[in-house]
């Protein structure tokens, strides 16, 4: 036959394994002040000794005995039914300090708590005054007075009575209050945010995320949820708890939405609400109402750039536009777009640039909730057909750092697609594999539209190159003398960049300061120029210069 059996020596010593970390036990000192019915909680600690204090103004403990009893309560019937003690919190001082005094009524006990985890007996002596309530010493306490402040701090926040810290009162903002409301799960106060804090019996068990700011919404959870063992940090069945309480939390908010949407304008509704709502996955409350928010929509700030991954933040400043109105997109005096190029996918820069220059208005269709009648009228810009017209008055190759393009220059372009147009003769494009620069612009703003690997020194080194690539093509273009453009290149050192400059030919001076002067020489002119060098050489043969053989 078998049965049942316990290694008791081994179960109390593995219990300090049990417990979450070693600040668990300011909570349990805490609740068990305030089951016993206190006022207020004193906490304070010493950091040259290491010694904690809880003193409370409670019932007081009438047998020292029920402290050290596992798994056994000495609490009301009502506390039981209500809280489920486990008779564990007192075992989580005994594995956080060196030695114990717990005073309370007229009795004290002191001992080190080597001795009782070894099943060693305690003395009771009697108190020569008598005092209210209980203080309780843990001594040998191993934490740093900051982080005893942070534990006392956390676990006050929403603890329903006063607690002080080194004789300051804490802040306890999450307490509850009558302003709290029942709900499915216990009572609520609701915030114009996602995040939430999950209190049970005052002490924090669950917080869905951080908030970015102060606002979050505060649940004391009721008697239906229980606290896991030992230490009450964390729920018992948590994944299925905070399903539940997830749940019940969205439809409870669905419906104080629904309150204020017959209450308020339209405007003002969708307005002051969309983020929560949509954040809350309850946006479809929205699905009926014509009007869209000004916070989820965009314009562009540039369309000069590519990127790896698709994130609007990076390309379009939201809430620049006042909300708009189904009937201004339904009439064509608002354009809804979206879409933002991807380096290794399509590249669409062209119906990007007629976006904003027509100042068509950006919104993400994921952040549209399903069904909105807002999604069957934006344009895809990358599906979205896109002619381009130019003349072109010059071209060249040139090869970058990250990559390499032809580039057409032009004195300006024209985008069409269907009834919407624009002339644009400011800003280059890159448009199937072809940099198309007008009059207006030297190119580098459109550079990351080549490549989006950019940055610091290899963007200026590349950019300088282009600009002055283009001023070189102009020049050529206009028949002006090419001298700026060879002392450029003197300067900068990229002469095989310039095939605008084969077969032409120069005369160049050095001054004392090492820059380049220099004067080129017509083709037509080179018999005369040639006898002039002659007439200064040391030898027939020195410093003829050859004539330049036709490209």
């Amino acid at each position: 036959m078998i049965k049942l059996a316990i290694n008791q020596n081994r179960l109390i010593q593995n219990l300090r394994y049990a417990f979450t970390n070693t600040t668990t036990v300011v909570a349990e000192l805490m609740q068990n002040a305030r089951r016993a019915g206190a006022n207020r909680i004193d906490i304070t600690f010493d950091g040259e000794s290491n010694t904690l204090t809880v003193l409370d103004d409670g019932l007081g403990v009438a047998d020292f005995q029920s402290l050290f009893t596992l798994a056994d309560s000495s609490w009301n019937t009502e506390t039981k039914e209500s809280e489920y003690p486990f008779g564990m919190g007192f075992f989580s001082a005994l594995f956080a300090a060196n030695e114990v005094e717990v005073q309370s009524l007229e009795s004290y006990i002191r001992f080190k708590t080597a001795d009782i985890l070894d099943f060693n007996t305690v003395v009771v002596k009697q108190l020569e005054t008598p005092i209210q309530g209980t203080s309780i010493k843990l001594k040998g306490f191993d934490i740093r007075m900051y982080e005893m402040n942070n534990a006392v701090a956390f676990y006050s926040k929403g603890f329903s009575i006063p607690v002080f810290f080194q004789g300051k009162e804490m802040n306890r903002d999450d307490a509850l209050t009558e302003e709290f409301e029942v709900c499915e799960v216990g009572r609520v106060r609701l915030a114009k945010s996602q995040c939430y804090i999950c209190y049970l019996q005052g002490i924090p068990v669950y917080q869905n995320s951080i908030p970015t700011d102060s606002k979050y919404s505060i649940i004391h959870l009721s008697s239906e949820f229980k606290g896991k063992m030992p230490d009450r940090t964390t729920l018992f069945n948590q994944d299925e708890s905070i399903e539940k309480i997830r749940k019940v939390m969205r439809e409870y908010l669905y419906q104080k939405l629904l309150m204020l949407k017959s209450k308020m304008p339209e405007l003002a509704f969708v307005e002051e609400y969309w983020e929560l709502a949509t954040k809350w996955s309850i946006g479809y409350i929205f699905n009926k109402i014509p009007y869209l928010p000004k916070a989820i929509l965009g314009k562009f700030d540039k369309s000069g750039s590519s990127f790896n991954g698709n994130n609007d933040d990076d390309h379009v400043t939201f809430g620049r536009f006042s909300g708009v109105s189904k009937t201004q997109v339904e009439s064509g005096e608002i354009v809804l777009c979206y879409g933002i190029p991807e380096y290794d996918g399509n590249l669409f820069f062209d119906a990007v640039t007629l976006a904003k220059r027509l100042n068509w208005v950006y919104v993400n269709p994921y952040s549209l909730p399903s069904e909105h009648w807002a999604l069957s009228h934006i344009v895809d810009l990358s599906e979205l057909y896109v002619q381009t017209m130019f003349v072109k008055h010059g071209m060249f190759d040139v090869e970058f750092e990250y990559g390499e393009a032809s580039v057409a220059l032009c004195e300006s372009y024209t985008l069409t697609s269907g009834l919407h147009s624009c002339v644009i003769s400011d800003e280059a494009c890159y448009i199937d594999g072809e940099l198309v620069i007008p009059s207006g612009s030297t190119g580098v703003e459109s550079l990351w539209q080549i490549d989006c690997c950019y940055f610091g020194r290899t963007y200026d080194k590349d950019s300088g190159l282009l600009r002055r690539l283009v001023s070189a093509e102009r020049t050529k273009l206009s028949g002006f003398s090419k001298e700026p453009i060879l002392n450029e290149v003197l300067n900068s050192g990229e002469l095989k960049a310039f095939s605008t400059l084969a077969d032409s030919m120069f005369v160049i001076a050095i001054d004392s300061d090492l820059k380049p002067e220099t004067i080129q020489i017509n083709p037509k002119h080179l018999d005369r120029f040639n006898q002039f060098l002659k007439s200064l050489a040391f030898s027939e043969n020195d410093l003829v210069l050859p004539l330049p053989q036709p490209s």
